[in-house]
């Protein structure tokens, strides 16, 4: 195996030093290492793998005849951008954490679990950028959504550590609680405002139309390690009293349907992702527990409230003698146009005896007749919002409907019912499985068709998967 020769570059700072620490933990194939500094901390000696290394002074010939591989830059963008041309034209491969090279088109800006093919990049300049610590994060969860389900939208809110701010971040934090403990004043210095107890809603200086600098590098980096240059991104950055390790809230739209349970499991299985999700058990990601991890950890995922929302102010519905077709082919006898949608406690679709029922402001709801909710049609104090409506001919489109499977708690169930859905080329939205105890687990399926004589194919195929006991429309 190739042994290399690294350098790092700002050993002595505080991101430097956690270079050193992560070097040590991996035990690269690394033959000789040498850490650079400014002259102010050349000359240091710094404990490392065993061993006591002598920082040595950055130069502009520091690097010369040294047969250096890689070198890890963190010494900030003026630093990187005078000395990186120059390391990397000793031969060197430089991997820069600052922000000084990430928007360069000739330098590829990384994240080795979202888009390795972008390495090879690093030959026309001999530098490989690395994206905001917020950046980084968002990448990894964002990537098997937006491999599977495309993305459209991207909103962020972070809420970054004070050691973001360099080494005197936390130390700032630790004084100003130090002081006001004693009842005492401290002046900050590192940030604008005292951080101890408190938010700061500003990182980095105003950019664009209102926002940072900060909040533009998790919108244009983002774009440029996805190749979404047309991505809409919006962010708000926020700094938190908190000593290490950033979070990220993200509300993000797919351009194909998601369900939750889906982007857990995709989730789960991405590299670089651990899904720590179970809000009744109170199990989600926080500081305490994520800093001095490698992974990401991803939780309280839920569905997006106000994708759904209707600004309409709720309003009686007109009747008339004119029956009216939605586009999906239903129709409402003795009213004219208005809003439809398909109930999914029912999910009925065409060939299904249905009902509508007028709501509050968001039209008339579907349901088919047998459906638990359609009961209250007999309530006479209800009588007045329960009307006619029958199948059109259907224009040719999918209609979401749900089965839920009885069967055998055993192996290779889901891979069985996968099998079936994929031959029939049925459009899955969810699909999830729970055991009940006694051997029995109940598999639960979301899924599209065009009428009742295909649902009731699907079902047909499924009870012939062995183990089965019992498939049935889902109620919800």
């Amino acid at each position: 195996m190739k042994q290399y020769r690294v350098a790092v570059v700002g050993a002595t700072g505080m991101v430097g030093r956690k270079f050193l620490q992560v070097l040590e933990e991996r035990k690269l194939p690394v033959s000789e290492y040498f850490l650079f500094a400014s002259a102010r901390s050349a000359g240091k000696q710094l404990p490392f793998m065993g061993k006591t290394y002598t920082v040595r002074e950055l130069t502009d010939d520091a690097f010369q005849d040294l047969g250096i591989d890689i070198a890890l830059f963190s010494a900030g963008g003026e630093t990187s951008r005078h000395f990186a041309p120059i390391v990397a034209a000793s031969g060197a491969v430089v991997i820069d954490n600052s922000s000084c090279w990430r928007m360069d088109p000739d330098v590829p800006l990384v994240v080795p679990e979202v888009n390795p093919d972008a390495i090879p990049g690093y030959k026309n300049k001999g530098i490989i950028a690395n994206p905001n610590c917020s950046t980084i994060q968002a990448m990894v969860v964002l990537k098997p959504l937006a491999d599977a389900y495309g993305l459209k939208r991207v909103v962020y809110s972070t809420y970054q550590a004070v050691s973001g701010a360099g080494a005197g971040g936390p130390i700032e934090l630790q004084n100003e609680v130090e002081a006001l403990r004693l009842g005492k004043t401290y002046e900050p210095k590192v940030f604008s405002y005292q951080i101890a107890y408190n938010l700061i809603p500003q990182i980095g200086g105003e950019q664009f139309e209102g926002y940072t600098s900060e909040e533009m590098k998790m919108q244009n980096e983002g774009r440029k390690i996805m190749h979404l240059p047309e991505l809409k991104v919006s962010c708000t950055c926020v700094r938190v009293p908190v000593v290490r390790s950033h979070s990220v809230s993200v509300v993000l739209r797919t351009k194909e349907k998601i369900s939750v349970e889906r982007a857990r499991e995709l989730i789960a299985a991405a590299p670089g992702c651990k899904l720590t999700d179970d809000l009744a058990s109170k199990v989600y990601p926080m500081p305490l527990d994520t800093s001095d991890q490698d992974l990401v950890y991803v939780g309280r995922i839920r569905d997006d409230l106000t994708k759904a929302t209707r600004t309409l102010a709720p309003k009686p519905l007109a009747r008339q003698n004119t029956p009216a077709v939605n586009s999906s082919g239903v129709i409402v006898e003795d009213i004219g146009s208005c809003m439809i949608k398909f109930s999914r406690c029912c999910t009925p679709v065409p060939g299904d005896e249905i009902i509508g029922f007028i709501t509050k402001g968001y039209g008339v709801s579907v349901h088919r007749k047998d459906c638990p909710n359609a009961r209250a049609a007999l309530d006479p104090a209800q009588k007045g919002r329960w009307v006619k409506v029958t199948w059109a001919e259907a224009p040719d489109v999918m209609f979401s409907t749900s089965l839920e499977i009885e069967a055998d708690d055993r192996d290779g169930l889901m891979l069985d019912v996968a099998t079936i859905l994929t031959s029939l080329r049925l459009r899955t939205s969810e699909m999830s499985a729970r055991s009940v105890g006694g051997g029995t687990a109940i598999v639960c399926l979301r899924f599209g068709v065009h009428n009742l004589t295909e649902l009731e194919n699907v079902r047909t195929r499924l009870r012939g998967i062995s183990g089965v006991h019992n498939v049935e429309r889902g109620t919800e």
